[in-house]
């Protein structure tokens, strides 16, 4: 991940947070930073393995209902 100058505008320097060749964000230098590091951050969180829980057991109570005729 990258960081580079795309514009100055009216004396705002405006970067640019590159990926792969693609633009992920575009901000002050300080947006960028922080952009990149939260991203970063999200990235690993989404990697990490989540808790398993074990499944629930389904208990199944069933009525025999018996008819008077039998």
């Amino acid at each position: 991940m990258e960081t580079r100058l795309v514009a100055i505008m009216k004396g705002q320097r405006y970067y640019e947070v590159m990926k792969e060749s693609r633009a992920l964000f575009t901000g002050s230098l300080e947006e960028c930073q922080r952009f990149a590091r939260l991203h970063v951050e999200k990235e690993l969180k989404a990697r990490r393995n989540r808790r398993r829980r074990d499944k629930p057991a389904a208990k199944v109570y069933r009525a025999w209902a018996r008819t008077a005729a039998v």
